[in-house]
């Protein structure tokens, strides 16, 4: 459930300017998903969106990309915190996580690469990342080694 919601917000503010929680919130009943605002608030945390202008001036909410650094510096957080093994096969990259982390990597992956990653599945422990290549698995996986072994 968890896991489906925040893939809604995801698509709901990449298709759709929302300006608050209240506005998520109602978006998502909208969408059959009804929830709290303080569900919410902890959603937009998890996936760490960040508020951004709009074009008319306001603010609205964005999921991180590739180039922000503030994105970067908590993929390898997270990564360095939670993943244990790193290997590919073929187009598919498998990727080991201490227990009940897999999906917080997940999202991080998704968000921070979208432009290589046709989609990804998270369990409790494993995340399969499936690319669009095996040259693009095996760069990516050189990348996700790269952070793991930052200082």
């Amino acid at each position: 459930m968890k896991n489906e919601r925040q893939a809604v917000i995801l698509k709901l503010i990449a298709e759709k300017e929302i300006h608050t929680q209240e506005e998520l919130t109602e978006r998502l009943s909208e969408e059959g998903i009804n929830v709290t605002q303080a569900t919410v608030s902890r959603d937009i945390r998890e996936l760490k969106l960040l508020k951004i202008r709009s074009d008319n001036g306001t603010y609205k909410y964005s999921a991180p990309g590739p180039n922000d650094d503030i994105f970067d510096e908590r993929l390898v957080d997270i990564f360095k915190k939670v993943v244990i093994k790193i290997q590919y096969v073929g187009y598919i990259i498998c990727i080991q996580t201490v227990r009940g982390m897999a999906n917080a990597a997940a999202v991080s992956i998704d968000a921070s690469l979208s432009g290589d990653i046709i989609g990804s599945v998270a369990g409790d422990d494993t995340i399969f990342v499936l690319v669009e290549s095996e040259d693009k698995a095996s760069e990516l996986v050189k990348e996700f080694r790269r952070i793991l072994n930052r200082q």
